[in-house]
């Protein structure tokens, strides 16, 4: 009679990774489809401008305890290097980038019917934010050798395509998630191995 033999493969670490930062960047990527619906909505309702502003500063947050409950799994007493958290923490962030810029496009392009440049015009309109955009400078925008206000260019945003709101979702996220995931490696990291108690 023959034995069986177990055929255990061992999965690199940079697999592991990427498998952790697939499902953990589903997640995120809920969490940032709902941050930038509640960025739609609060430019009309003061609810959900507070809660997209709490959902923006708890990103982060969320992503980093994602990426320690990653270490308590893959590494619960060993060595934990930053790269890991790093990899971790930016690849989890991509995939949510994917997500949100996904949504955005079919948001753009099959739902929103100009319902979110039609909003920034009627917020731009009100004469008491004019009063206070020009008071901050902020109502002339310089273009080439035309000044141009800022109610003229939100209506010139009517001709931008959904693909470029996606882009723009992705392109944010993309710059600003690795000094996100280099901070969250940093707090992660564990040089040595800790007993276990």
């Amino acid at each position: 009679m023959g034995t069986k033999k177990s055929s255990t493969k061992t999965v690199s670490p940079f697999t592991q990774t990427n498998a952790f930062a697939m499902q953990h960047g589903i997640i995120l990527g809920i969490l940032l489809i709902i941050l930038l619906g509640t960025l739609v909505m609060g430019l009309t309702d003061g609810t959900a401008s507070l809660i997209s502003t709490i959902l923006v500063v708890a990103y982060p947050i969320i992503v980093g305890r994602l990426t320690f409950s990653f270490r308590r799994i893959v590494s619960p007493i060993g060595r934990f290097t930053i790269f890991q958290g790093f990899m971790h923490a930016l690849l989890s962030m991509f995939y949510a980038a994917i997500w949100g810029a996904i949504a955005t496009y079919i948001y753009m392009r099959f739902f929103d019917n100009g319902h979110f440049v039609n909003t920034l015009v009627s917020a731009i309109s009100n004469p008491q934010t004019q009063e206070l955009l020009k008071a901050n400078g902020l109502w002339q925008i310089t273009q080439g050798q035309s000044d141009q206000s800022l109610l003229a260019t939100v209506n010139q945003m009517q001709n931008i395509p959904p693909s470029l709101y996606a882009e723009m979702i992705l392109y944010m996220n993309i710059t600003l998630a690795p000094i996100t995931a280099l901070i969250i490696g940093l707090c992660t990291m564990r040089l040595s191995s800790s007993s276990s108690q």
